[in-house]
This record gives structure tokens, C-alpha cells and sequence, in this order.
């Protein structure tokens, strides 16, 4: 019988705690993110829920600026 404590054990908790560790600055850096797509835009994407994402709000909310702008190009005027 093996031991809880075995060689692959103490490896895949390791493994795990990274994958942990790099979820943790990826969602700090999508918060930051959010945050500043917020002040550029001046608005309020709120606090995450199970009805409510603020990252995918964020994006969202770029994507229909980019849809709503126009770019020099289409206006005829190249830069």
C-alpha cells in the first residue's frame, strides 16, 4: 500500500500551487486591466458575481467603441 505522502504527491501539489499562483496575477492583472478601461471610459463594469463579470464587461464595452469609431481609412484620409 502506498503512503499519502509519496514523491508524486508532494510534485502535484506543487504543480498545482503554481497553476494557482499564476490564476491569482492573471485575474490581478485582468482586474487592473478592467480598471483602467473603466477610467478611460468613465464608467462602472462592478464586482464580480455569478450574474456579473467585469472583465467580459470590459470587453464589451472596447469592442463598441471600436465598432462605434471610425478610422482615418474609412473616412478617406490616411494618416
Amino acid at each position: 500500500m502506498s503512503t499519502p505522502h509519496c514523491i508524486e504527491c508532494a510534485q502535484l501539489d506543487a504543480a498545482l500551487g503554481t497553476t494557482l499562483d499564476e490564476r491569482d496575477k492573471q485575474a490581478e492583472l485582468l482586474d487592473a486591466i478592467t480598471d483602467a478601461v473603466a477610467a478611460w471610459l468613465d464608467t462602472d463594469f462592478g464586482e464580480h458575481s455569478s450574474a456579473n463579470s467585469p472583465w467580459h464587461n470590459a470587453l464589451h464595452a472596447l469592442r463598441e467603441q471600436q465598432a462605434s469609431s471610425t478610422s482615418p481609412t474609412e473616412e478617406g484620409t490616411e494618416s
